[in-house]
């Protein structure tokens, strides 16, 4: 039942500023904002009604100085958060500085070598971000001379590979080929492989790293061969090298599937892929063993769906001794994936091969690694398979002694038949 009269709604305009724009039912009463309401005495409603305009006019006075007072209050306050001096090293500078320190010192002196040639050559330009240039980038797809590179690392000598590779994913008890070692080199920058080298050269060696670097990643790899006996085999074998870590899934049976390296036929492959299973984020590295089956009428197109549908992420390793055309076939993965295949082949077969002939009961030697064909072991392998009595005859006749035979009729001479060069037809070898 207070009113307000316009001297009222003057002063408080001139107390707090544009309120009194507000409608006037919406203005609090003056005697809330009272010192005596406040922190003294309270006073009430019957009482502030009763005051003369004399005494409201000095309380509007008093009002503004309290107004003032408490403007200066807050402007102290506020300058005292006003920081005097603002420091120009933000945290995120100081993470990333030490993000920066740490990766140098995590990188291998092979990677550091290459960062610093960059940098050398990006010092020597002016511009910190130059254009690319399609016409002269030879990374650039439509630019790009071939897919498949057949370019080795420079290898002096042996120690090169170990001071290029200081810390291996794994180590093995023999002296590692040339191609082994180009092979495990790019393995280390993540770059796919063509590894096109002859019978028992020791292909497996760079499977068995791209496994030890799974693991070494916290990652998983896939070794894929065309059938299932083979597939127990290279179970087998790398359970015994990598332990327990190691899976196998077939059509018929699933063992240590939580495995780092999981063993299986190239068809279960491309079966996790329509499907979309979980453990295809996981994957690093993809082995395809006996790559050469990609040939096949009926079973060429799974290797080459697999090799389609295969994330970019994932880094690939074809294992193959009988493929003729390494470079073309390369050259597509490589347009396909949009990345480049290094191609790593062997000119001579590194394990020498040794032909035998068995016959009599023994091995006769026929040929010995690259000393060629040996007639003399092939003349005693043709020896041993004939009958006893032309034999008998042969060596005889080397002699150049008759056989004198006796019969009814009296005794007989017998030429020597001479040895053939080659068994007869008949004979079994």
């Amino acid at each position: 039942a207070n009113a307000t009269t316009p001297s009222q709604a003057m002063e408080r305009s001139t107390i707090f500023g544009n309120i009194a724009t507000a409608p006037t039912s919406a203005i609090f009463d003056k005697s809330y904002f009272d010192e005596d309401s406040l922190f003294g005495d309270s006073t009430s409603g019957s009482d502030g009604d009763s005051v003369s305009d004399s005494d409201r006019s000095e309380d509007g006075t008093g009002s503004d100085a309290m107004v003032q007072s408490d403007d200066r209050k807050q402007v102290a306050v506020a300058e005292d958060f006003i920081p005097t001096a603002i420091d120009s090293s933000s945290p995120t500078d100081d993470v990333d500085m030490l993000l920066s320190e740490l990766n140098d010192t995590l990188q291998s002196p092979m990677d550091q070598a290459f960062h610093a040639k960059k940098a050398t050559q990006s010092s020597s330009t002016t511009t910190i971000h130059p254009p690319v240039n399609p016409k002269t980038d030879d990374n650039h797809p439509k630019t790009r001379k071939s897919w498949a590179v057949t370019d080795c690392i420079p290898l002096t000598n042996s120690s090169d590979f170990h001071t290029l590779l200081p810390n291996p994913a794994l180590t093995f008890p023999f002296e590692l080929d040339d191609f082994q070692k180009q092979a495990i080199l790019r393995l280390e920058r993540s770059e796919c492989v063509f590894l096109a080298a002859h019978t028992s050269a020791g292909k497996t060696v760079c499977a068995e790293y791209a496994i030890a670097l799974a693991k070494k990643h916290c990652t998983r790899a896939i070794y894929t061969s065309p059938i299932k006996a083979l597939s127990n085999q290279k179970y087998r074998d790398f359970r015994n090298k990598f332990g327990e870590d190691v899976g196998l899934i077939t059509g018929d049976m699933q063992i240590g599937a939580d495995g780092s390296c999981l063993i299986m036929t190239t068809e279960i492959l491309r079966s996790m892929l329509y499907r979309g299973a979980d453990l295809i984020r996981d994957i690093e590295w993809v082995i395809f063993d006996e790559v050469h089956y990609i040939n096949d009428s009926e079973r060429g197109v799974v290797w080459e769906e697999v090799i389609i549908m295969l994330p970019d992420y994932v880094n690939l390793i074809f294992l193959s001794a009988t493929t003729p055309n390494t470079i073309e076939f390369s050259e597509w993965i490589g347009r396909t994936k949009r990345k480049p295949v290094h191609v790593i082949r062997t000119n001579y077969r590194p394990v020498p091969l040794s032909h035998h002939l068995w016959a009599g009961l023994k091995l006769h030697s026929i040929m010995e690694g690259k000393q060629g064909f040996k007639p003399s072991g092939y003349s005693e392998a043709a020896k041993a398979l004939l009958p006893a009595s032309a034999r008998a005859a042969a060596e005889n006749g080397g002699t150049g002694k008759g056989v004198k035979t006796c019969g009814k009729g009296g005794s007989a001479s017998v030429k020597p038949s001479s040895v053939a060069a080659k068994p007869a037809s008949g004979s079994r070898l």
